[in-house]
């Protein structure tokens, strides 16, 4: 790789806000290909330096913000008049879910629905709390010892006795999980498909986007025509910088570099007008976490492997003609999730397949930008884009007028002129 000479403007201009990538990792990126220098010879700067060359800046008072204090209020709650094997807090705690769940069913009808992983009879609701309030296993020895010793379960709270009786079932976190994930299985993958495919658009649209790859290489000419005399010439940046372009204004500061750039596009490279309509669903991969995509895809997947241990131990023992139809409702959920989440596991590792592939272009790295923040960066740039390019049409439309003014105006003059002589002539003759 050859070694960029610096470039010396004839004016004092101020750096552009890029971070540069390092010359030895850029190979294999796109920003390998790209030749800044050619970019220079085909734009006239001097224009450039005039609008842009340094002024005396005044500093910029900060301001403190304002501290907000908050209070917090403590609600007390009655003590239990019973004997309780729950520390206070637990106990309060299993009273305030214990009065949400359903009013309807018996403790017993509530410990068959849970037995027979009948997620539907119970709500989705009610599996979250009784999920928070699960039995650990040192209350589960505390109240086994209990019984053990023939005590009164009366002279217990009505919570402690209900926390009993869960005590009984027979693996309960793993049953509440199980019907947890049965109840909100196809709404999570239904609500992660499209994010999926947003990302994975976005990220081979931005990949292959050769607009957009043009535009950048005119804004490293820019910054190393800029820069290259103070800090070297970069021979790539990274793509957070462009989130600082509009920090470098002109002299008279009613403008900013990205305003002279859009300017120098339409003027010369009129083919990327347009450029982000090659970056097409950027905007919706920006809403999404693709980290958080893969966590939510890798919970599915141990959910579908302990419903799967489950059927498998329930299939193995003897049932029930009522068992066997509970298996026959469980085998048949788990058939139709596990090909719906296999599909989904597999687009989620495409779709982190071509995100990397799309940072490794442009020399990025998926540990320092998640797919939210990297699409975002690209979001705002396509907006400040448009922005500039409003700006700039105003400007010209304000100019045509006041050169319009002014050519009325002196055509008035003249008109006055030629009355005003003709009075003349006329007196004088």
């Amino acid at each position: 790789m050859t070694i960029k000479p610096p470039v010396k403007p004839l004016n004092r201009l101020p750096i552009l806000q890029i971070q540069a990538i390092k010359p030895n990792d850029i190979k294999d990126t796109v920003w390998y290909t790209m030749n800044d220098e050619k970019i220079m010879s085909e734009i006239d700067f001097s224009a450039f330096e005039e609008a842009f060359k340094l002024n005396p800046v005044l500093p910029k008072k900060g301001e403190d913000a304002p501290d907000s204090n908050g209070t917090n209020t403590v609600k007390s709650i009655k003590s239990p008049q019973l004997d309780s094997l729950m520390e206070h807090t637990r106990l309060k705690n299993v009273a305030i879910c214990k009065r949400r769940l359903p009013h309807h069913m018996t403790l017993d009808d509530l410990v068959a629905n849970i037995n027979a992983l009948d997620n539907a009879a119970i709500g989705i609701d009610a599996i979250e709390l009784l999920q928070r309030i699960c039995p650990i296993p040192e209350e589960i020895k505390l109240y086994r010892e209990y019984l053990f010793q023939k005590k009164d379960l009366e002279k217990l709270t009505e919570e402690d006795r209900f926390m009993s009786k869960l005590s009984r079932v027979e693996r309960l976190p793993a049953k509440l999980e199980i019907m947890s994930f049965m109840s909100t299985f196809f709404d999570l993958a239904h609500a992660i498909k499209p994010r999926i495919e947003a990302i994975y658009l976005a990220a081979r649209n931005t990949r292959n986007s050769k607009k957009f790859q043009k535009i950048l290489e005119i804004i490293l000419a820019f910054g190393n025509y800029m820069n290259s005399m103070k800090k070297g010439s970069a021979y790539g940046f990274k793509l957070s910088s462009l989130d600082n372009l509009n920090i470098t204004k002109s002299s008279d500061k009613r403008s900013t570099i990205v305003n002279y750039i859009v300017e120098v596009v339409n003027d010369k490279y009129k083919d990327l007008k347009g450029f982000e309509s090659e970056l097409k669903y950027v905007d919706k991969a920006a809403q999404f976490s693709l980290e958080n995509i893969m966590t939510d895809v890798q919970e599915l997947e141990k959910g579908m492997l302990l419903t799967q241990k489950e059927l498998v131990a329930r299939q193995n023992n003897p049932t029930t003609t009522t068992k066997m139809q509970q298996n026959l409702v469980l085998k048949d959920f788990v058939e139709n999730a596990s090909e719906q989440l296999k599909k989904l596991s597999m687009d989620a590792n495409n779709a982190k397949a071509a995100f990397v592939e799309c940072l490794e272009h442009y020399g990025e790295n998926l540990k320092s930008l998640d797919t939210n923040a990297f699409f975002a960066i690209l979001v705002r740039f396509c907006s400040s884009w448009k922005v500039a390019e409003t700006e700039n049409e105003k400007r010209k439309k304000l100019e045509r007028a006041r050169q319009l003014a002014q050519e009325n105006n002196n055509d008035f003059l003249r008109s006055e002129e030629r009355r005003v002589g003709k009075e003349c002539r006329s007196r004088w003759s």
